[in-house]
């Protein structure tokens, strides 16, 4: 009896130091799909974005995300980012034009001209839950003010309770945000609406990075 139970013990400590030691699992690019156009987009120098809009009832603004977005896009160094304020669009028909989908041709070149813009960001926040599950749906596109075309463009939802969202963000905190002597490890970014939102931008901009498949900009 006693073999058996040294025995038993024996596997069990082996098992648990195999899950320990288990290594870092392997992003999932499948949980960001976006579109891109089949040929590389050059010459996008500096980007106007938007304020996000939020099709969430009773949310407050999309103030956190848009930060995290703002600065998630700008560390990538592709291109000068520079968000504007809704004053500076009140002389075009942006929002109602959004909503359709379509873009005026005019409205393009007016934010061109104002800010030496070569393309606009826009986007919405397309669903939001903070408990018992983060959950955070974006909807981004960029346009393309000297074609009209759209370069990029994005639209998910991202559920910190399904397995493919865990194993990516195990693998985004790994790599990437991984803090000596956490408790909680990648965990808290799974229970946190502004971590989470952190990890979802990063892997967005992530993704226009690919899309866009241009050098960075020097930052002489």
């Amino acid at each position: 009896m006693k073999i058996a139970l040294v025995a038993f013990l024996f596997g069990l400590s082996l098992t648990s130091c195999a899950f320990l030691e288990k290594g870092t699992p392997p992003p999932e690019p499948g949980a960001f799909p976006y579109h891109a156009e089949s040929e590389p987009v050059g010459g996008l120098r500096r980007i106007v974005m938007m304020p996000l809009r939020s099709e969430v009832p009773g949310r407050p603004n999309a103030g956190s995300i848009e930060t995290s977005l703002q600065r998630a896009l700008s560390s990538k160094n592709n291109f000068e980012l520079l968000p504007v304020h809704q004053s500076d669009l009140a002389d075009t028909d942006l929002d109602t034009t959004r909503k359709i989908g379509t873009f005026k041709t005019e409205d393009l070149i007016v934010l061109s001209r104002r800010f030496g813009a070569d393309g606009v960001i826009y986007g919405v926040v397309t669903h939001f839950q903070a408990y018992p599950q983060v959950i955070i749906g974006l909807r981004l596109t960029l346009l393309d003010c000297r074609t009209g075309r759209v370069p990029w463009a994005t639209d998910v939802v991202l559920d910190a309770s399904t397995r493919i969202i865990q194993q990516d963000v195990h693998n985004y905190y790994d790599t990437q945000k991984w803090e000596k002597d956490s408790l909680l490890d990648h965990e808290k970014v799974l229970i946190s609406p502004r971590l989470f939102g952190d990890y979802a931008s990063a892997r967005i901009a992530s993704t226009l990075a690919a899309a866009l498949r241009v050098r960075p900009v020097s930052s002489k």
